[in-house]
């Protein structure tokens, strides 16, 4: 990475830094060391973040610190508190203003998680229409196979009952039948009682 580079990924990290809190006029100038070596300085003045790439000769502040470290502070991967806890920076000059760049707010990143989520929901709305075909494939299926069954049972049911029916009809006209068959017989013997009573009476 390059020094134009370095300044560069700093300005667009800080463009939209809140500054509101700092009433203060704050001017810190930042040694780099390592790969991108070279000065820049940052200002805050009646609520606005200024950065430049030359020296301020009048700081406040003094930042020494190597290229990375800048370069992961930029990406938010660092804090200053942090780096300067760790002893990846020194601090020279006014530390009661220096104090006060913990108020410097960067824009919150927005997280990539989200588009996953969109996708995903995306996903589970274009399956929607598919489970709900599978119901209603399933559903009409469930149907046909319940008709079979019960016009089955039905024809079953009604086959039986009109056989009970002939069975009850053969049997009642086989009574009348045999009932007949005795009115028959008996006035057929009341005849012969009466024949032969009558032969008696004429002899």
């Amino acid at each position: 990475m390059t020094y134009q580079e370095l300044v560069e990924k700093v300005k667009a990290a800080y463009k939209e830094a809140n500054v509101e809190k700092i009433t203060e006029q704050i001017a810190v100038q930042v040694n780099v060391e390592g790969e991108a070596s070279g000065i820049f300085y940052f200002k805050v003045a009646d609520g606005a973040l200024d950065i430049q790439p030359y020296d301020y000769r009048d700081h406040d502040v003094l930042v020494i610190a190597s290229t990375d470290v800048i370069s992961d502070v930029a990406d938010g991967k660092l804090s200053i508190e942090d780096a300067y806890a760790k002893g990846s920076i020194k601090v020279e000059g006014n530390l009661g203003k220096a104090a006060l760049l913990k108020q410097v707010e960067l824009k919150k990143a927005v997280k990539k998680a989200a588009p996953k989520k969109t996708a995903a929901k995306a996903a589970e709305v274009k399956e929607a229409p598919k489970k709900a075909a599978a119901k209603t494939v399933a559903k009409k299926a469930e149907t046909k196979v319940e008709e079979p069954v019960a016009k089955k049972a039905e024809v079953k049911e009604t086959t039986a009952k009109k056989a009970a029916e002939t069975k009850t009809a053969a049997k009642e006209a086989e009574k009348k039948v045999e009932t007949k068959a005795a009115e028959v017989k008996e006035t057929a013997t009341k005849k012969a009682a009466v024949k032969t009573t009558a032969k008696k009476a004429s002899k």
